[in-house]
């Protein structure tokens, strides 16, 4: 049954603070850095800078919590119950949840609440159940009196590391399958929309956590980044964004044998060929790619790649650059509704 979404409004959102070892707190140095509304272009709050000092406490209580704590040892049903109370409390505080990511990043308030909230509560759902499954093995080996037993065991402290673009979305699909195998995670989001990490954050404390299993640092994404994937204690780097940051985050990772999950790059490849219809097909790719990522308020990463005769270049160019203006023009008409929807009184 779909949802029925409120008008929204802007909420006051505090300052924000780091979390590490189960504790809210500023930075080290007290720096802060603010976050904006980019309807508005003005201040929503500020958030912490923090620093590589901070980046070292918070992989350490990971690696304490996950050495130490019981996580990595609870029976998965246990961890499975966190996870599915995780779930229950998103879709309780959905609202606030899509209201951050309107004002934050600029999503639709209608689209994130009916959409998205629904899809990232849902993760925490279904990594729930799957970490009630994850089992072992049994094998018989060709040698006839040995016997192979396989386990499947958490690997250890997981640094997510997340772009401005579907916030909570991208954050969800890394942070919910690292918790149900057992893992600890060090959260380190864009530095451009952090407000609903904070609010997940509260979320992970609330439906009972242990200390350390769920950090977060908010601040710039070269220095955090960098501590996060050169520190020995890190197993994992999970980081969705560009290409050249990814290969970076690979190299560097290089040295401490880093376990890698990289979602890179461009993305949406279109083929087109000779014999279709060059004007529906161009009609097609360009809305298919530029108007659903009207859904993310980005357009980072998108392309299209078109195979055609050399012949068909001028008329096709011709088609794309009417397609562009048209959509220029209804952008700019749909950017100002939305700036006058969402501008305070």
């Amino acid at each position: 049954m779909p949802v029925t979404a409120v008008a929204p409004k802007r909420i006051a959102i505090p300052k924000g603070q780091l979390l590490i070892n189960g504790k809210w707190r500023d930075a080290r140095d007290g720096a802060v850095m603010p976050t904006s509304d980019p309807t508005t272009e003005e201040k929503i709050t500020d958030v912490p800078k923090a620093s590589s000092v901070d980046a070292e406490e918070a992989v350490q209580a990971a690696s304490r919590a996950f050495e130490e704590g019981p996580w990595s040892r609870m029976h998965h049903e246990q961890r499975a119950k966190i996870l599915f109370k995780m779930a229950d409390l998103m879709d309780e505080r959905a609202d606030d949840f899509a209201i951050r990511e309107a004002m934050d990043m600029g999503m639709p308030y209608k689209d994130f609440r009916e959409i998205i909230m629904p899809h990232c509560s849902g993760l925490f759902r279904f990594f729930g159940g799957l970490a009630m499954q994850i089992n072992g093995g049994y094998r018989q080996s060709y040698e006839p009196n040995i016997r192979i037993l396989t386990r499947r065991e958490p690997l250890g402290v997981v640094a997510c590391i997340t772009p401005f673009n579907f916030p909570l979305a991208l954050t969800c699909s890394k942070v919910a399958p690292a918790l149900a195998a057992g893992n600890t995670v060090v959260h380190k989001p864009a530095s451009d929309t952090p407000l609903t990490a904070l609010a997940l954050a509260q979320v992970a404390l609330d439906a009972g956590l242990p200390e350390g299993v769920y950090n977060l640092l908010t601040g710039p994404g070269g220095s955090l980044g960098d501590a996060l994937v050169k520190h020995p204690l890190v197993d994992k780097i999970a980081f969705t964004g560009s290409t050249s940051v990814g290969q970076n985050i690979i190299r560097n990772g290089a040295d401490t044998l880093k376990h890698t999950t990289m979602e890179l790059g461009g993305k949406s490849p279109n083929i087109i060929f000779a014999d279709a219809n060059i004007e529906g097909a161009v009609q097609a790719a360009f809305w298919g790619i530029l108007l659903c990522r009207q859904l993310s308020g980005a357009f980072s990463g998108t392309r299209a790649r078109f195979a055609w005769p050399v012949r068909a270049c001028w008329s096709s160019a011709q088609s794309t650059t009417k397609w562009s203006n048209g959509f220029q023009r209804w952008h700019r008409r749909r950017f100002s509704v939305i700036r006058s929807i969402r501008r305070p009184r």
